[in-house]
């Protein structure tokens, strides 16, 4: 294994990127959950009408 928790996470890579390290991955993690929301929201609102006979927002 190789991180024993959270705070070894951090010494690590502290230690081997500098602060510099700490944010990678920030941007794809953001990417992923914009698109799990999209997904939801879209999937949440086809389906409610579906099942429950009623629409969610009458424009």
């Amino acid at each position: 294994m190789e991180f024993n928790g959270l705070i070894d996470v951090y010494k690590k890579t502290l230690n081997s990127d500098s602060i510099a390290g700490l944010p990678r991955g920030f941007g794809v993690s953001c990417l992923g959950t914009i698109v799990h929301a999209g997904v939801f929201s879209v999937t949440y609102a086809s389906l409610v009408p579906l099942i429950f006979g009623f629409k969610l927002l009458q424009l």
